[in-house]
């Protein structure tokens, strides 16, 4: 499963404390001023292009908790910029995916888990 797409329609747990906030290369992975260990502020975007970068991430913002479910709506790629990482390449794969209360935030894979369940889906771009 590892390096593998999450496919759309899939339910994923979103995983905070056994990640962090940051990836082990140190760059953020969504905003986190004034979360809680267990809690992440996931945004409409993350800017693919300048990643990693002072400003990344844009849009409206909803903040999660660790262990909250969403279902991926898309797998939206990789940053364009190669990082000499010690984190596996694909875990700074983005998804699209819609959270409990509806709202669609961009995530790094590092701070999703496959549950292995997938729902038919009829989402567009």
């Amino acid at each position: 499963m590892k390096g593998e797409i999450i496919q759309q329609g899939t339910i994923v747990k979103i995983v905070i404390k056994d990640t962090i906030q940051y990836c082990k290369d140190g760059y953020r992975m969504g905003g986190n001023i004034g979360c809680k260990e267990n809690e992440l502020l996931l945004y409409e975007r993350i800017d693919l292009e300048s990643f990693p970068s002072f400003n990344d991430f844009f849009g409206k913002t909803t903040l999660v908790n660790h262990g909250d479910h969403a279902v991926v709506l898309e797998h939206v790629g990789q940053p364009f910029k190669k990082i000499d990482t010690k984190t596996d390449w694909f875990d700074y794969d983005v998804y699209k995916i819609m959270i409990k209360n509806g709202d669609i935030r961009n995530i790094f894979k590092q701070n999703i888990i496959s549950l292995g369940v997938q729902q038919q889906l009829k989402y567009q771009k």
